[in-house]
Parts: structure tokens; C-alpha cells; sequence
């Protein structure tokens, strides 16, 4: 085997390796977000095995073995994507849920440490007197004074 063969080898190497890490990065960052990607990640890298099994069975000369320290630049890639993904998933958990609001209700608000008036305390209002008599639709009933909505800040 020449040396422009075993660059070759080493590129392939090299380019599967980088999509690897790739798909376990997005696994790993994106999960909280889209809870399926483990499971189309193992279907891929399943399929990915067979295939690469089926090239290297009738495709290819049987590799020399080489012995390797470690896996090089790639631990450090790793151990840096995994502090980012906990970093990510935490952020993406507190952006898209209640989680802090309610910790802060708990906390703060609350007199026994429980959700009790929680979505009361978490609803802004808006005053229907300010409605203009022109907007104001035929209601068959007394209009409210008050209406509740979902508002980020709660101004009464």
C-alpha cells in the first residue's frame, strides 16, 4: 500500500468521524427540543453500519492495524461539545417552558412554597371599559369588566 492511498483512507476516516461528532452534536444540543432525534440518529447510524460493512466487505483490502494513543483532536471536540450541549438544553428548557416563572412563583409569591394561584398571578388584565362602543359587538349578556390574557408583563 503506497502513502497516497493511505492519505485517502485517512480522509475518509477523517470525513466520517466529522459527521459522527456532527450528528451527535445536534443530538446532543437539540434533544430537549425535539425529543425524536435519538431514536432517527440510532436508525441512521444503524443503516450507516450496515452500509459501511457491506463497502468494506466487497469493496476493500482487510485495513493494517495501527495502534492509536488516543482519539487526538476529537476528545477535546467532544468533552467541548458536551459542556456546550448542557449549556444549550438548559437554555432551550428555560426559554420554552414555565420552569423559571414557576420556580420564581414558588420562591417569591407563594406563602406555603406551592403553585396555588399560580395561573392567577401569571394572567395579566385588560380593562373592556376601554373598548370603543362602535368595537363593542352585540352581546347578549353584560359585558365583563375585566378580561384575563396570557401577557409577558403584567401591568393591571
Amino acid at each position: 500500500m503506497n502513502h497516497k492511498n493511505i492519505m485517502i483512507d485517512l480522509l475518509i476516516i477523517m470525513r466520517c468521524l466529522f459527521c459522527l461528532v456532527l450528528q451527535l452534536g445536534f443530538v446532543m444540543m437539540f434533544s430537549v427540543a425535539f425529543p425524536l432525534a435519538p431514536l432517527i440518529a440510532l436508525i441512521n447510524s444503524m443503516i450507516e453500519i450496515r452500509l459501511d460493512a457491506m463497502k468494506y466487505i466487497h469493496f476493500q483490502t482487510r485495513a493494517f492495524p495501527k495502534a492509536a494513543a488516543a482519539r487526538g483532536a476529537w476528545q477535546e471536540i467532544l468533552e467541548q461539545l458536551a459542556e456546550c450541549s448542557v449549556l444549550i438544553n438548559a437554555l432551550v428548557m428555560a426559554m420554552t417552558t414555565d420552569f423559571i416563572p414557576k420556580m420564581v412563583y414558588r420562591l417569591s409569591y407563594s406563602d406555603d412554597g406551592s403553585l396555588d394561584g399560580y395561573v392567577n398571578n401569571s394572567l395579566s388584565f385588560f380593562n373592556t371599559s376601554f373598548f370603543s362602543e362602535e368595537s363593542i359587538v352585540n352581546y347578549h349578556k353584560k359585558l365583563p369588566t375585566r378580561c384575563r390574557y396570557k401577557c409577558e408583563n403584567n401591568v393591571s
